[in-house]
């Protein structure tokens, strides 16, 4: 097989709890030819100072720039653009990968030529805890559909993508005005260029932090609305887009009402013959039934790769 050069790029902002990890995992790779530009956002933690002790320490083709504080969006685009390889993997600063997360996606990328984009399996795990969650994409036409009406779960192109160069050279970048969404907009309109596959596995480590800002309703319930308007291919999918976004945010917030109101609310739809809302709350029923379908094995075997990242010696 041959070895192209992998850029990897990591925006970076305020993760000084977990930046680290996310590096070592990256240096663990076993695919070898890689370059990281690690993009500071502005930064003004002890971030940037942990990154130049690591890689100053470590081995590897390590790259830090600093720019203005612009948002995540901004620092991916200028890391590809500070970037040499043939292809581009993305890496948010407080996720993690599984050792041969690379040489998976690589191995597939170059036996499928037409296959512009590369995504993975992932697991979700809450700060520094075990994984919780584990999330298996499908055929990617279904999962766009449904990343954008809510019912399932996002491809998380921000830390499990692998992208050809020549999607960047069409013109295609994260788009910067959206502060949340901006994944599914940037696989969507890679969509229009041609396929993207999906490696069946877990090879991503997800973690749920402070300040992520998909956790700002009101930003993702009007970025997902102007989303549902961009990409709907005819007025009636529009609408049931809008529909099952709007069930959707419903739905989430029963969760911060006590559970004598929630009893009445849900008993209320129920009684009203609510059936669009109950379709999307069985939808997000059986997505997290299926997250929750993780194996021992697979289990064991994320954290015994936390582990060894937290060891005080790696390559």
């Amino acid at each position: 097989m041959t070895t192209p050069l992998i850029s990897i790029i990591v925006p970076l902002y305020n993760k000084e709890k977990y930046i680290l990890e996310c590096l070592r995992s990256i240096a663990m790779q076993d695919y070898l030819n890689w370059e990281c530009v690690i993009v500071d956002d502005g930064s003004d933690d002890d971030s940037p100072k942990l990154v130049k002790d690591f890689i100053n320490s470590t081995s590897g083709n390590w790259i830090l720039i600093r720019k203005e504080n612009n948002g995540p969006s901004s620092a991916r685009n200028f890391g590809v653009l500070n970037s040499t390889g043939e292809f581009i993997a993305f890496l948010d600063s407080d996720d993690i990968w599984m050792p041969n997360k690379l040489s998976r996606q690589i191995s597939d990328l170059l036996s499928s030529p037409l296959c512009l984009a590369s995504l993975t399996d992932y697991v979700i795990t809450q700060g520094n805890t075990v994984g919780i969650k584990g999330v298996r994409s499908s055929e990617h036409s279904d999962l766009l559909i449904r990343w954008l009406n809510m019912r399932g779960f996002g491809g998380l192109v921000e830390s499990t993508g692998l992208i050809r160069r020549r999607v960047f050279d069409a013109g295609i970048y994260f788009d910067e005005t959206l502060s949340t969404g901006e994944g599914l907009d940037f696989m969507l309109r890679i969509s229009n260029l041609g396929n993207f596959c999906v490696v069946p596995d877990y090879l991503t480590i997800y973690r749920l932090s402070e300040g992520q800002l998909h956790k700002n309703e009101s930003l993702v319930k009007m970025n997902s609305k102007k989303l549902g308007e961009k990409y709907a291919s005819s007025p009636k999918q529009l609408n049931q887009i809008l529909v099952d976004q709007e069930k959707y945010f419903a739905l989430s917030n029963l969760r911060k009402i006590s559970r004598f109101r929630l009893v009445l609310t849900i008993s209320r739809h129920i009684a009203r013959l609510d059936l669009p809302l109950m379709s999307v709350a069985g939808s997000i029923i059986a997505r997290n039934l299926r997250a929750k379908l993780i194996s021992k094995k697979t289990k064991r075997q994320i954290n015994a790769a936390r582990k060894r990242l937290n060891r005080d010696c790696y390559p």
